[in-house]
């Protein structure tokens, strides 16, 4: 069942959303039409002015097993969008005494250990504790990304953890653990535990009757849709193997996240602090603004500020915001993972929304015509330090190309007024910058300004034997309890073998620095004060610097 309340003849004139055409239906239903194929997953769509729904409608199944049609009261996984109620949930049990937003952690977590620097319940709301994150966590300790994982799997590993990724307050880097730490930390100070806490202390008083947090994935729920990947032989299942709550797995219908976004405009009686706090942004400890509130991201879209966020688990797909300006939400929920939704929901809001400025929207470009001879001078190999991985740049077939690895590679489009500008071709919206005035070339690569990646141009080296030899050998990380063993084959050929992860390729990037497969990922070799080798760092997004000691041989 399809369910559409028509907006056909609705002409808003309200402020900022621009007089709607007869046509405005059909625009936002053409964004969802290739979603709507046979045997084909899809999802569901919600519009909401001000207090009235305006646009409701599902697409594509939520089984396709059993070809059943997602509709609108179709329940998805929204990942990461769930850690906006375990934000509240503190907000609501600090607004009653029972805790303080500034209270240090252990206070209510006292199996944690103390570290060097006071972390905060504040830190863990803004993503700022320097905490490694649960995903990269587990897995450099041998989980498979299939492995079931739980709180009791963090805790287990947290208890052993003697380093940061940073200062807290240092820095802002997304950290599923620290809401995961809010989760016990609610549990601990109620007494109950978080799913029916949050179910009777958030959901019920707000109306949100279908939404539920959920810990183990094997419980069959109605109205549940399953979630899919794409391949190229079609669609596959994909199950989120996780069980945990806090920082992901809640379920909801995209009209109770609606009604729960409607309340950073018009917050029901009583609630108006608590939704008001849940928007609160703090500095770095620089002084830097960080965008992420409680739970949520504040940042603007077509000039008008936006309060939002986005979720994905197994193959479900979510974006939710809200435009206080324009008194606008809009809700995408999918059940397969290359539905871009963020996408979708700019591309709604382009079509609802009237531009503050002149100027092309965020998904128009002025592409420019340029001669192959002029592209030539942007090639070269690119070196992120930060992150420690490198980037190929090269020109093919009259077309410039961005290159991670052989099999995974976007063509570059030229665009924008200034040359040097392009746009990747493969609808994810990024745009690389070249910039040429200092001594080497650099390059920028990003969604937006703030979430940019810096890239300088070096020259690759190439190891021998000789080179690639003194890295063999066993390390063990007291941290993670697993060991590592770096092996030399034939043909310079270098990996780290792990007894459930099997053999992982060691890719030379520089003297002392690889690239190996997930979970280690950057990994750079370290020397004592004689020049011997004692050991490695390796990072993976969001863990960073886990040392390894190297074993002595026996």
């Amino acid at each position: 069942m399809k369910i559409l309340i028509t907006i056909s003849f609705l002409l808003v004139s309200l402020g900022s959303i621009a007089q709607q055409e007869i046509t405005t239906e059909e625009s936002m239903d053409n964004l969802f039409e290739e979603w709507d194929a046979e045997d084909h997953p899809g999802g569901v769509i919600g519009v909401m002015l001000k207090d009235e729904l305006l646009y409701a409608k599902a697409f594509g199944e939520a089984n396709l097993t059993h070809g059943v049609k997602n509709d609108t009261s179709t329940l998805f996984n929204i990942a990461s969008i769930s850690k906006q109620f375990t934000a509240m949930g503190i907000i609501r049990l600090h607004e009653q005494g029972l805790l303080d937003i500034d209270d240090e952690i252990q206070k209510y977590l006292p199996t944690i250990p103390h570290f060097q620097e006071k972390i905060t319940i504040r830190h863990l709301m803004h993503h700022t504790s320097g905490l490694r994150s649960l995903h990269g966590l587990v897995e450099m300790a041998g989980w498979r990304q299939n492995d079931p994982r739980t709180t009791d799997d963090l805790f287990r590993l947290m208890e052993y953890q003697k380093e940061l990724n940073f200062a807290p307050g240092d820095e802002y880097l997304y950290c599923n653990t620290g809401y995961m730490f809010m989760a016990r930390i609610i549990e601990n100070v109620s007494g109950q535990d978080f799913i029916s806490w949050t179910k009777e202390n958030i959901f019920e008083p707000l109306g949100m009757k279908s939404t539920y947090v959920e810990e183990d994935y094997t419980l069959i729920v109605e109205h549940n849709a399953d979630s899919y990947h794409s391949t190229k032989n079609g669609f596959k299942k994909s199950i989120p193997f996780w069980g945990y709550h806090g920082s992901g797995n809640g379920h909801t219908t995209v009209t109770d996240l609606l009604r729960w976004y409607n309340n950073f405009t018009h917050p029901q009686k009583g609630w108006e602090k608590a939704f008001e706090l849940l928007t609160t942004q703090d500095t770095l400890n620089n002084g830097e603004l960080n965008t992420y509130a409680f739970g949520v991201q504040i940042d603007s879209f077509m000039d008008y500020r936006r309060i939002q966020h986005g979720g994905g688990i197994g193959g479900y797909r979510s974006f939710a915001c809200n435009y206080p300006e324009a008194d606008l939400k809009i809700v995408v929920l999918t059940n397969f993972s290359s539905s871009d939704v963020r996408g979708k929901v700019e591309a709604i809001s382009e079509i609802l929304l009237e531009r503050k400025s002149p100027g092309l929207g965020q998904h128009e470009w002025l592409e420019m015509k340029v001669l192959p001879r002029n592209l030539t001078k942007f090639e070269g190999s690119y070196w992120n330090d930060e992150k420690s991985f490198s980037r190929k740049i090269y020109l093919k077939n009259d077309t410039l190309w961005y290159s991670r690895s052989s099999e995974n590679e976007s063509a570059l489009i030229p665009c924008g007024e200034e040359s040097g500008l392009f746009r990747m071709n493969d609808g994810n919206h990024f745009k690389v910058k070249f910039d040429f005035s200092g001594e080497k070339k650099k390059m920028t690569v990003g969604y937006g300004e703030s979430d940019a990646g810096s890239f300088e141009e070096y020259m690759p080296s190439i190891p021998s034997d000789r080179d690639l030899s003194k890295y063999v050998g066993e390390y063990y990380s007291p941290e993670l309890k697993v060991t590592y063993t770096f092996v030399l084959e034939k043909f310079k050929v270098l990996y780290a073998e792990q007894i459930r992860l099997g053999k992982l390729s060691a890719r030379w990037l520089k003297k002392d620095i690889f690239q190996v497969e997930w979970p280690l990922s950057d990994v750079r070799f370290e020397y004592n004060e004689f020049g011997k080798l004692i050991g490695f760092r390796a990072s993976n997004g969001r863990v960073k610097n886990v040392w390894f000691e190297k074993v002595e041989s026996k």
